[in-house]
């Protein structure tokens, strides 16, 4: 039997992680799923775990090592279903995810290409097994009921985690994702937008994914983090809609983009690096109105520099009073 939706876990290296994923998609409500996952050339026990019969009902597939882009276009290849969802291999589903999100793609018909998700998360210490789950507080979260996500939403900040859901057909008619990108993140965000060029995208109020922070995500590194936002971002102004003429818009990404840069940087402890970024996304639109486009507090960009600037002078001062 064809299955409704072909679940795609990329994964590298990450074989202590991919089990709590694979039995999240067991555990789904929705029937006849595929579970699909393309091993990108780890070097762990991955392969070994799926030569086992633990994993006789998954799908293995195992390559060279190519990046993100190249293992889900590798699963969108493999996968039977007409749908997919994609899965980081350190996350994990919730139990009614699949069928939530297929019910909202047929709720909104053909038009509705993809289905996107808020996260909850998981902090995980990995040397000692303590975890910490939780809802991140939004500011956009007091929406009920599905909200269209367009792609001058998504030029102005990443606004889901890659855990979607998404017709197969769109993604092979938008050429899948970008194998350029290789060790650089951003690679969904790209697709996501290429999609929302030409189809509708909507987002569940939902939360239906756990995403796991451990210390060695992608996601927190700056070096593969940084390039892939700015090229996301310049192919999608080189093939863009909007004219360049639009002063006011480019602005706009301009600073949510250095704003992105600043909290990347300060997440990884490098702070001028994160207080310049943060004064160059307030200068490079120091007006008012993108507080509301994405859905921040009044003023919320002046504050983050304000708390930057006094976290670096605090510990400039308590280093002057170590040395004494």
């Amino acid at each position: 039997m064809t299955p409704i939706i072909s679940v795609i876990i990329p994964t590298y290296n990450y074989g202590r992680f991919i089990r709590h994923a694979i039995d999240s998609v067991r555990r789904q409500t929705l029937a006849s799923v595929q579970i699909v996952v393309v091993d990108d050339g780890s070097t762990d026990n991955t392969a070994e775990m799926f030569a086992t019969t633990e994993f006789v009902d998954v799908k293995y597939v195992r390559q060279d090592n190519k990046g993100l882009a190249g293992a889900r276009n590798t699963g969108i290849a493999t996968a039977d279903g007409e749908h997919v969802f994609f899965l980081d291999a350190d996350d994990a589903l919730h139990e009614k995810a699949l069928e939530t999100a297929l019910q909202c793609m047929n709720d909104h018909g053909v038009d509705c290409a993809m289905v996107a998700c808020r996260p909850a998360v998981r902090v995980l210490n990995v040397e000692t097994g303590e975890e910490r789950v939780f809802e991140p507080e939004e500011f956009n979260q007091q929406c009920s009921e599905p909200v269209e996500v367009l792609w001058r939403d998504l030029m102005l900040a990443s606004r889901f985690p890659p855990s979607v859901l998404v017709r197969r057909d769109v993604l092979r008619s938008c050429g899948g994702f970008d194998e350029s990108f290789s060790r650089m993140g951003c690679e969904d965000r790209d697709m996501w937008l290429r999609v929302a060029r030409h189809h509708r995208i909507w987002m569940v109020p939902q939360r239906l994914v756990t995403v796991t922070f451990h210390g060695s995500n992608m996601s927190g590194s700056p070096e593969k983090q940084v390039p892939g936002i700015r090229k996301c971002l310049d192919k999608a102004r080189a093939d863009s809609a909007m004219p360049w003429w639009h002063l006011g818009f480019w602005m706009r990404v301009r600073s949510s983009f250095h704003c992105t840069v600043a909290m990347l940087y300060w997440d990884a402890g490098a702070l001028h690096q994160a207080l310049g970024h943060q004064l160059k996304g307030l200068l490079s639109y120091p007006f008012p109105g993108l507080s509301g486009e994405l859905k921040r507090p009044h003023l919320w960009r002046v504050r983050r520099l304000w708390v930057m600037v006094r976290e670096m002078a605090i510990g400039r001062a308590s280093q002057r009073g170590g040395g004494k």
